[in-house]
């Protein structure tokens, strides 16, 4: 186990979102490109094919970096690929690594694939905010699998939220020095929903940390820590948190 995480993070906010999400401190990017498909029953290994030449093309040409997951919990038939930037000009470059490497009937054949398997397609851009975040120690091998954890807050409550976070991020660093998230504000496409990465290992799931309140109380004091956690539960609309499966199979460095 590489470290211990806060799992708790995603109970007590549901009751009251790098691997692409484990980001490097020196070279943060300024936005990630998230992709979202979604997979029809049984075309899993269709697509995974598919993601597989598209793979081989980008590492064969050298094309911007992304990770790739695959359905855990709470997402069946759906995989992730989540591509970092550091310009918002690099997202101008549409151009498929597939049509630059394939040709002919072996490109139609990996389109029409593609077509059979995939049902939906949604993306959106999300914003690293290391400030409000707790960068996790390197680790010593790839994580297995990412928990995310999505925050919908409500109208004109953003601010609050933000204030809440930096409360939170205190009590954390102060209380409980082993839990660890990134964490991004919403970006194009995204809505108004913030998001926090944890990336783990399946047994840190068995290792639930201090609970958020808990944290609060203990380093604001009672009446302090209880007005700091009213914050978030008038500030949050709704929560859904997924368990992805990182696949470095699936994943491109340059």
């Amino acid at each position: 186990m590489y470290f211990r995480k806060y799992l708790c993070f995603v109970a007590s906010i549901i009751f009251s979102l790098n691997s692409a999400i484990a980001l490097a401190e020196e070279a943060a990017p300024i936005g990630l490109v998230i992709t979202i498909y979604d997979v029809a029953p049984g075309k899993e290994a269709g697509f995974e094919e598919v993601s597989a030449k598209f793979k081989a093309a980008a590492d064969k040409i050298g094309s911007q970096a992304y990770f790739g997951y695959s359905p855990g919990i709470g997402n069946p038939g759906q995989y992730a690929f989540a591509s970092p930037f550091n310009s918002f000009g690099d997202l101008a470059d549409n151009n498929s690594p597939l049509a630059a490497v394939y040709e002919g009937e072996e490109l139609a054949s990996i389109g029409a694939a593609y077509q059979d398997a995939v049902t939906k397609v949604d993306s959106y851009v999300i914003i690293p905010r290391p400030d409000l975040s707790i960068p996790s120690p390197e680790m010593k091998a790839p994580p297995e699998v990412l928990l995310l954890i999505s925050v919908t807050i409500k109208a004109g409550k953003s601010e609050e939220y933000v204030e809440f976070l930096k409360s939170l991020v205190e009590a954390s660093k102060a209380i409980a020095p082993d839990m660890y998230w990134n964490t991004f504000q919403p970006g194009f496409g995204s809505g108004p929903v913030w998001r926090f990465g944890i990336a783990m290992n399946w047994a840190d799931l068995d290792q639930p940390g201090k609970p958020i309140p808990q944290r609060l109380i203990e380093h604001f004091g009672k009446r302090s820590g209880e007005k700091i956690m009213a914050i978030s539960t008038d500030a949050v609309e709704s929560v859904e948190y997924i368990v992805s499966r990182f696949r470095p199979d699936l994943t491109h460095m340059n």
